[in-house]
């Protein structure tokens, strides 16, 4: 094939979008809102996702004594807003969700000197986790008792505050917040048959930082 050489002239004429279809049109409101969990008044803001939705109901619709779902994607796509609006929504019978939002956990505080390191540190993550799992459980039951810890309060008492920040950390005194974490929750699931458990971990990202810098255990 012969080879092709030559110029041509183009004219490009640049104009805004509002220009174009006349000023006095509204160009209309962004339907979508970025960087917002769709909840409460923005509930009805939700759209589409139904796909996910069914995926999610199925999986935990299956018999058998676990489940694992991964739901991984870019930041800022609406993972949380799917999540919370399928809890509302479309969650079976008999499953008692506990959200957990790592992004809510205090972080490393560091000595003097010393600089602040990413991530969650180990006891923090299972003691937030554990703040969850009673807060919920309570909301759930009339009435709450957990071994060396006694009768959890009424959530809109402020001794239910009481008791998240100064009775429930003595726990987790010793070094091994994993073993004492998982002591509790099995003490949460029997207490709270037939119901079964959900916990939604999210912002996981946080305790990948803290294993990578070194303040959380893997």
């Amino acid at each position: 094939n012969a080879p092709v050489s030559g110029e041509l002239e183009l004219a490009f004429e640049v104009q805004s979008l509002r220009a174009a279809v006349g000023s006095s049109e509204p160009v209309g409101e962004n339907p979508y809102i970025y960087g917002r969990v769709l909840e409460g008044d923005f509930d009805r803001m939700f759209y589409g996702r139904e796909r996910d939705m069914d995926f999610l109901e199925a999986q935990l619709r299956r018999s058998g004594p676990t489940t694992v779902i991964l739901l991984e994607g870019n930041r800022r796509i609406g993972k949380t807003s799917l999540l919370k609006h399928f809890v509302r929504h479309r969650l079976p019978e008999g499953w008692l969700s506990v959200f957990v939002n790592f992004q809510d956990f205090d972080g490393h505080h560091p000595q003097a000197g010393e600089r602040t390191l990413p991530g969650i540190p180990t006891r923090n993550i299972f003691l937030g986790m554990a703040r969850e799992l009673v807060t919920t459980a309570r909301d759930a039951m009339p009435l709450l008792e957990l071994p060396d810890l006694g009768s959890v309060p009424p959530r809109n008492s402020l001794l239910f505050r009481k008791f998240l920040d100064s009775k429930l950390p003595t726990w987790f005194n010793d070094d091994q917040p994993f073993t004492r974490f998982r002591g509790l929750l099995e003490i949460i699931r029997e207490a709270v048959r037939p119901k079964r458990l959900l916990l939604i971990l999210d912002e996981f990202d946080r305790i990948q930082e803290g294993i990578a810098s070194g303040i959380t255990s893997d």
